[in-house]
This record gives structure tokens, C-alpha cells and sequence, in this order.
């Protein structure tokens, strides 16, 4: 009886040890296919300043690894506005973009449309005009994740580029678009405003500066799902 007795305790201690033993975490889960990404991005993306593995949608690519496609969708001095000389929306990019299905969005716009004759002659359609092209990628049939980036600060008027129309008037709207449409916003102003080191020219990202915009970019597709760590050069 003794026996049984020794035998009962020792294995109530043991189950009891299990019952407290935590779970292991558990690990994000990963894409079931390689997921489409679109940039969307003006001359700051194209960042002529800088060699072409150092502009921040190669970055990004390198950070997300072979889960993930990236592909560049940027026109020189475009602008959100339709009715400019380079209004994305009317360019054959945007239905390229389309045409490409992507599962992720990133639309990084607004500088151009703080240029006078942009944002005095069309600046009260702004709202409009941006929240037509995310309407428009938001109904695709790959029903993409779409998230707007706040642009980097342009630290002097550069070609008609001026921080005080973005900020008063661009960002403002990028913000409601957000706030409407209930999708993510990605802050690269307000992290770009400390660093005026970081940006050549007053307005393009170096390559350190660069790989901060395409690590906060990862840090916001990626969400639950973690990446693979080997690298694929940008198509």
C-alpha cells in the first residue's frame, strides 16, 4: 500500500510539473506563395542620387527575401492630382499596376503636388484623386493590402517642392484617406524630419536613409508573417 501510495504522489508531481509547463511560442506563419509587391513612388523612388542597389524598393526586397516579389511602379515628378503634366492615374503605370494583380500595395506620392501650379490650380481635388486610385487597387481581383506612406520631408524648395504646402495641406489629406478607408499608414515624414544628414540634394534619400524607409515599409507588409532571411534581386 506504501508502495502505491509513493508511486501516486510521484506521479502527481509529474503530471503537475507538465500542467506548468509554458507553451513554446509560436511562430509567425509564413506566405503559402510568393506574394506581389507594388511601389508606387516619383523621382524620389527612382533616386538617381543613388546606385541601383541602394534605392529603397531593392532594400526592400533584400529584407523581405523570397517570399516576396518587388516591383517598382514610379514616375518621374508624378503627382496623386489627375490634372497635372504627371498625374500617376492617367499614366500607363497605373494600369500596369493593375495589370501586375499585386497582394500589396505602397503608394508613396504627394510631393509633386505641393509645386504652385500644381497645388493652386488642383489642389482642392487632392482628396479625390487619391482616394480613386485606392479605391480602384482596393477593388482588384487580387485583393490587395493597400497602405500610404506620409512622404519624406523635402528640407528646401526643390524644383517647386516645398515642405510647407506638404505639411499643412498633402499630409493632412493622406492622413483622412487613411483614417477613411481604414488601412495603414506608413510615417516616413515624421521619421525623415530629425535626419536632414540623411538626404542629399534637400529631398533624396541616401543609401542609410534608404534602408530605414525600406525597413519601416517591411516592418508594415510583413505584420504576422515572417519573411525568409535569403535574398532575390529585384525583377
Amino acid at each position: 500500500m506504501k508502495i502505491h501510495l509513493f508511486y501516486f504522489a510521484c506521479l502527481s508531481i509529474f503530471l503537475i510539473g507538465c500542467e506548468q509547463t509554458p507553451e513554446p511560442p509560436k511562430k509567425k506563419s509564413r506566405p503559402a506563395r510568393i506574394l506581389k509587391v507594388a511601389c508606387i513612388g516619383d523621382q524620389v523612388m527612382l533616386n538617381e542620387k543613388l546606385d541601383s542597389t541602394s534605392r529603397y524598393p531593392v532594400q526592400l526586397q533584400r529584407l523581405l527575401g523570397n517570399d516576396y516579389y518587388v516591383r517598382t511602379f514610379a514616375l518621374e515628378q508624378a503627382t496623386v492630382l489627375k490634372n497635372t503634366e504627371n498625374p500617376f492615374l492617367r499614366d500607363t503605370l497605373f494600369q500596369q499596376t493593375i495589370d501586375f494583380q499585386p497582394d500589396i500595395i505602397i503608394i508613396n506620392l504627394g510631393i509633386n503636388d505641393t509645386k504652385m501650379a500644381n497645388w493652386w490650380n488642383y489642389g482642392e481635388a487632392f482628396l479625390e484623386d487619391y482616394l480613386e486610385m485606392v479605391d480602384t487597387f482596393r477593388s482588384l481581383s487580387s485583393a490587395p493590402k493597400v497602405l500610404v506612406c506620409r512622404p519624406t520631408k523635402p528640407f528646401d524648395i526643390v524644383d517647386g517642392i516645398n515642405d510647407s504646402t506638404l505639411n499643412a495641406a498633402v499630409l493632412p489629406y493622406i492622413d483622412s484617406v487613411a483614417t477613411w478607408r481604414n488601412i495603414e499608414k506608413i510615417d516616413l515624414y515624421t521619421t525623415s524630419s530629425y535626419r536632414k544628414d540623411l538626404f542629399k540634394e534637400y529631398l533624396f534619400p541616401d543609401k542609410t536613409a534608404s534602408r530605414i524607409i525600406a525597413e519601416m515599409i517591411a516592418d508594415a507588409i510583413v505584420s504576422d508573417i515572417e519573411p525568409l532571411s535569403s535574398d532575390v534581386k529585384q525583377r
